[in-house]
């Protein structure tokens, strides 16, 4: 019936005419218990998109994993990580995804299974949206961060809360300007002129004058200063904000492979001038090629074309 768009109209009237198919109170009676599985409802705000209650869904979690892990501690608290990030889908559409997971739940955290989507919306990437359209997950979550706890079964289960993303999602939700900012760590109040300088021990940026703390950026908002700019929506502290190492190690992978085949090219284009009619050229762009092509990590297309000509985050003309 979803499927087609039957109305409940139509499917009564073929029931009249085919006695083969299910009544169709039947249908309305299971289509009232599955809804009341799992409540889904609108986000608030002017984009469209759907909600759970997180509240409830961490319940069902907490008491899964309590479940399947009758030793657990229950002095111990649960570890819950919240995630965003956003993805366009098209030109003119761009979902973005609110999820948490158990961390204690292993190799689960890992795969779908072990994440649940809170909220979903088809609405720009930025804080707005976010602000307007996650109002109520985030309002669950904020409640659960101040009382600390959960009750499930008449148990009561400490509950510590991590926040992860990309970087971009990070600035956004903790109320930072973006990351080319002139104060654009997330965990320190170091100016961006002076991040090339690795002289300064680890301990000088977490020390009380360069540390970042989440008073801190409430105390500046009025300010405008050190790149706050908006309204932390979550109260988690800033070492419970872990980066995600995925989206870190991809942009890192980028630009070392980047460098590479720029410094290959670089060296053929030297070799190839002295170089006779008939000679063959571009030998050190072909063996890289043959290298990465033995290894399987990726395939190289071999056009000559400079990385840059499309820019440094596009490299589709050589990958």
């Amino acid at each position: 019936m979803d499927k087609f768009c039957t109305s409940d109209e139509l499917y009564h009237e073929l029931t009249m005419m085919c006695d083969d198919l299910p009544k169709s109170y039947l249908i309305k009676q299971k289509r009232n218990e599955l809804n009341k599985i799992c409540t889904i409802e609108p986000v608030p705000g002017q984009y469209p998109g759907a909600q759970i209650s997180f509240s409830e869904t961490l319940k069902n979690h907490v008491r899964e994993l309590l479940e399947n892990d009758p030793s657990y501690d229950i002095t111990e608290p649960v570890k819950v990580k919240i995630s965003g990030d956003g993805a366009k889908m098209s030109r003119s559409t761009n979902f973005m995804i609110l999820s948490f997971c158990l961390l204690q739940t292993g190799e689960k955290v890992m795969s779908s299974r072990g994440n649940r989507t809170i909220a979903i919306v088809n609405g720009p990437e930025k804080y707005d949206t976010l602000k307007h359209s996650f109002s109520s997950a985030i309002n669950e979550i904020n409640t659960v961060l101040e009382t600390g706890f959960i009750e499930v079964d008449g148990k009561e289960v400490k509950i510590e809360m991590f926040l992860g993303g990309d970087y971009k999602f990070l600035l956004m939700v903790m109320g930072l300007s973006g990351a080319t900012s002139t104060h654009a760590c997330l965990w320190c109040l170091i100016h961006k002129l002076d991040r090339w300088d690795t002289s300064q021990p680890i301990e000088h940026y977490l020390s009380l004058e360069m540390k970042r703390t989440l008073a801190h950026i409430k105390s500046m908002l009025p300010l405008k200063k050190f790149s706050v700019i908006n309204q932390p929506l979550f109260n988690i502290e800033l070492d419970h904000v872990i980066l995600d190492e995925l989206h870190l190690m991809m942009r890192v992978t980028d630009r070392l492979t980047e460098n590479l085949i720029v410094e290959v090219m670089e060296r053929d284009s030297n070799a190839d001038v002295a170089k006779g009619r008939g000679e063959k050229k571009g030998l050190y762009l072909e063996t890289l090629i043959n290298t990465i092509k033995m290894l399987g990590s990726l395939s190289l297309s071999g056009k000559r074309r400079m990385p840059m000509e499309r820019g440094v985050d596009h490299m589709s003309g050589l990958v």
